[in-house]
């Protein structure tokens, strides 16, 4: 919607930000800083927030509640988070800070959509989880004062999860202190980290992260990468059918599946899912977890006719996809003869025999993928070749006019004659 301004001297001192059926700004002038709302047909000023307070808005909260920062004067002291009703305008403080009047406040919403609000002074930082839903909030962190920068990072690194907050995934939330989480001994080495994502809804609790890690062979594989927090156990998927470098990405969680996006060997980017119900035991391993979907019967491409002329090398790939990325195994039946033969990954290889007579041909490709098998039939014309694979004959030129002998031509001849002259030069010189 078009975002109207007041008519009067001032700046726009913020980002316009959408809440309820309206979009709200804060508006500074000498005289004031104020809040105003705009519906994209008219204006109207939030007159519950009094002149002295000096906002800035933080984030927007259900959609229903903007929440800002303010302070009770201008001196910048007593900072307060208070929460402003999209709708009927009113304005209800949420926390008043109390302990040091000249720390500073900001709130922060995480990618996870988790709120966060710090105060910041020269002694410490302390960090607070706000609820978003009744605008509760819990004291989880106390520590050492760091720059606004760092504070801000940290808090978007924090997970919340149905066991306790955790710091990425190298550190519990406990006692409002970092408490570091053991390391595996047979941990990989981390080339680099490629994104984390929980979710409170997880009744699992898990964090699960995208990696890129020196593998046995010392290349780089990614792979993914799951703490368990009930049990604060980690534990390395390698999905087999991924490429080394599969771009792991986009990590989302929705009814007890993690979603992302990555390479497959032979097909490229594609949506994937792990399924948190086949990992009954994360010791036994979750390289044995498949996908969750039912077993599909994979579904080959059709194929139009190929040509091939006699002693042509054949060389046809067989395009299948299979959903649940089955490891699909192939043969080839009701072939006439033996001169092809179909790879691991579905190519058909040969060579024409030169004796073949020429028109079509078919045979069968029987797909595989462990449950179910599929047939599909393949067309092969051979053309005759253009190729003359006898032996060349000489060309004898018949001359009637001489006794049936054949004629030679005038630089044979002469050819002769050179030769013989020489063996005689060569016998004289010899005697």
């Amino acid at each position: 919607m078009p975002v109207l301004t007041p008519a009067s001297d001032g700046y726009m001192a913020s980002t316009p930000a959408q809440c309820g059926n309206g979009a709200f700004y804060i508006w500074s002038n000498n005289n004031e800083v104020s809040v105003w709302k705009t519906d994209g047909l008219s204006t109207v000023k939030v007159n519950n927030i009094s002149s002295q307070y000096i906002a800035s808005f933080s984030v927007v909260s259900n959609n229903t509640k903007m929440l800002f920062s303010s302070y009770d004067d201008s001196l910048f002291t007593k900072q307060s988070i208070l929460a402003l009703n999209c709708s009927d305008l009113s304005v209800s403080e949420v926390f008043k800070n109390s302990e040091d009047e000249t720390a500073n406040i900001s709130v922060n919403k995480n990618e996870r959509g988790d709120i966060f609000f710090t105060i910041a002074s020269d002694q410490r930082n302390d960090i607070y989880f706000l609820n978003e839903k009744d605008l509760s909030y819990e004291h989880i962190y106390s520590g050492l004062s760091s720059s606004y920068n760092e504070i801000f990072y940290f808090t978007h690194l924090i997970h919340r999860t149905v066991n306790g907050f955790y710091y990425n995934t190298n550190y519990v939330l406990k006692d409002k202190q970092l408490v570091a989480i053991p390391s595996p001994e047979d941990a990989p080495t981390i080339f680099r980290g490629n994104g984390c994502e929980s979710d409170f809804d997880d009744s699992k609790g898990w964090i699960i992260c995208a990696l890129t890690i020196k593998n046995n062979d010392g290349l780089l594989e990614d792979v993914l990468q799951i703490l368990d927090t009930s049990t604060l156990k980690y534990i390395y998927v390698e999905l087999k059918y991924l490429e080394s470098a599969a771009n792991i990405d986009n990590l989302t969680y929705s009814n007890g599946r993690y979603f992302f996006n990555a390479k497959i060997v032979g097909i490229g980017n594609e949506l994937l899912a792990i399924d948190q119900n086949c990992f009954y035991e994360l010791d036994s391993g979750a390289d044995s977890c498949t996908l969750p979907i039912p077993n599909s019967t994979p579904q080959v491409y059709d194929h139009k006719k190929q040509s091939y002329y006699q002693g042509q090398y054949v060389y046809l790939p067989i395009r299948v996809v299979d959903e649940n990325l089955d490891i699909l195994t192939f043969k080839i039946s009701n072939q006439n003869g033996n001169w092809l033969s179909i790879s691991n990954d579905g190519v058909i290889t040969g060579t024409v025999p030169t004796s073949t007579e020429i028109g079509t041909y078919s045979f069968t490709v029987d797909i595989f993928d462990g449950n179910t098998e599929v047939s599909k039939e393949i067309e092969l014309e051979v053309l005759k070749s253009t190729i003359n694979t006898e032996a060349p004959k000489p060309s004898i030129n018949e001359n009637t006019d001489q006794g049936g002998g054949g004629s030679m031509s005038a630089s044979v001849l002469l050819l002769l004659y050179l030769l013989s002259f020489y063996n005689r030069r060569v016998r004289l010189v010899k005697v």
